[in-house]
C-alpha cells in the first residue's frame, strides 16, 4: 500500500531543475550554473563548435563564458563542472581547479566590460505632475537600466522614453544620452556582446522646464 514517493507535479519541477544544473556542454545548463553561483549577477555563454577559430577568437571547440559579479575561484570551479570534457574554455581571465584526479586544470572565463551610461532628460510637465516626480523619473530610468542583460543595447525610444511617460503629468520629454558626460545626443547606443551598460544616479540629471 505504503504512501506515494513523489507527485507528478513534484516530478516535472525535479525533472527539469536537473535537465538544468547537470546537463554539461550546452550553453543553458551552463549559465544556469554560473548565475547559480554567488554575486554573479548576469552570465552569458558562447560557443565555437567548429574546426577552427572564429571571428571573436575563440579557438575551436571551446567555449566562452561572460559573467559579472561573483569570486574568480567560484567561477573557475562551475565552469569546470559544467563544460564538457574535451571542451576548452576561453577567456580574458586564467586560473586553475583541482579535478577528480588530482590534477590542476587551468580554465578562463571573460569579465564583461562595463560601459557607463550618462542620461539627461528635460521634462515638460502640467499640475498632475507629483511633487516627488522628478524622484519617480530617476527611479525609472534606474529600473530601465537594470533590466539591461550583458550585450543588450541601449534604445532611447521606445525603451528610455517608454519607462518615464507612465509617470503622471508629463507632456513632453527630451532626452539625451552617451558614455560620457556632458551627451548631447538621442541616439541609442550599441553595445557589444561582451559589454553591460551601467546606469547610475550620479550619471543622470532630470531637469523640469
Amino acid at each position: 500500500i505504503g504512501d506515494i514517493a513523489e507527485t507528478d507535479a513534484d516530478v516535472r519541477v525535479r525533472s527539469h531543475d536537473y535537465v538544468s544544473a547537470t546537463g554539461p556542454a550546452r550553453q543553458a545548463p551552463i549559465k544556469s550554473g554560473l548565475m547559480s553561483v554567488s554575486g554573479v549577477t548576469h552570465a552569458a555563454v558562447f560557443e565555437n563548435d567548429s574546426d577552427s577559430t572564429d571571428g571573436d577568437g575563440r579557438p575551436p571547440h571551446s567555449i566562452e563564458c561572460l559573467v559579472v559579479g561573483g569570486i574568480n575561484q567560484d567561477i573557475f570551479d562551475k565552469i569546470w563542472e559544467k563544460k564538457a570534457a574535451g571542451i576548452q574554455s576561453y577567456g580574458n581571465v586564467t586560473g586553475s581547479v583541482i579535478d577528480s584526479n588530482g590534477d590542476t586544470q587551468t580554465v578562463k572565463f571573460t569579465r564583461a566590460t562595463d560601459i557607463n551610461i550618462w542620461v539627461e532628460v528635460d521634462l515638460t510637465t502640467n499640475t498632475t505632475f507629483p511633487a516627488d516626480g522628478t524622484m519617480q523619473v530617476l527611479d525609472a530610468i534606474l529600473a530601465y537600466g537594470d533590466g539591461l542583460d550583458v550585450g543588450d543595447d541601449v534604445i532611447v525610444y521606445p525603451g528610455l522614453i517608454a519607462a518615464i511617460g507612465t509617470i503622471q503629468g508629463i507632456t513632453d520629454i527630451v532626452v539625451r544620452v552617451g558614455t560620457a558626460i556632458n551627451p548631447t545626443l538621442d541616439n541609442n547606443i550599441t553595445i557589444t556582446a561582451v559589454q553591460l551598460a551601467r546606469f547610475d544616479s550620479t550619471r543622470i540629471e532630470v531637469i523640469e522646464l
